[in-house]
């Protein structure tokens, strides 16, 4: 059995998360600062983590705040391990402190583990396509919500 430790996100974890898993993810902490931010560490090394950002139900008739799980990420070699589904039982502990009505995630088809882990965390699916600026195609994949009363 792993010794895997979950900790809310500083700058020297934020600093570690980007030398392991790239710089690209400098923009997703960034955008995190308001919400909640869990590293899962082994051997004091980050090797994954979520993000989730509160956000009020678009479009909504009266005010829902939701949280979004804007980016969930586990080191390849400590797949299959239960990181995952720890975190995102942490963001939805969190997410239900703050009152928020649902949590939701984007999974792209090229993730092959996601469906079975939000399947497995009772998340319902629905069939989607973003369109990502940047992107010349529609970004195909699923929408993950967990209704959290």
């Amino acid at each position: 059995m792993l010794d895997i430790t979950y900790k809310l996100m500083n700058e020297e974890i934020e600093q570690k998360i980007m030398r392991a898993f790239g710089d690209w993810t400098k923009e997703y902490l960034e955008k995190g600062k308001n919400g909640f931010k869990l590293a899962a560490l082994f051997m004091n090394e980050p090797v994954g983590f979520i993000i989730v950002n509160p956000s009020p139900l678009a479009e909504s008739p009266f005010h829902v705040e939701e949280s979004q799980i804007d980016l969930i990420e586990v080191s390849i070699k400590f797949r299959r391990c239960g990181i995952a589904s720890k975190l995102v039982k942490q963001a939805e502990d969190w997410a239900k402190e703050n009152n928020h009505y649902q949590i939701r995630s984007f999974f792209s088809l090229t993730k092959q583990g996601a469906f079975k882990l939000w399947y497995s965390l009772k998340y319902c699916l629905s069939p989607a396509s973003i369109t990502v600026p940047g992107y010349r195609k529609p970004i195909k994949g699923y929408f993950a919500v967990k209704i959290l009363t």
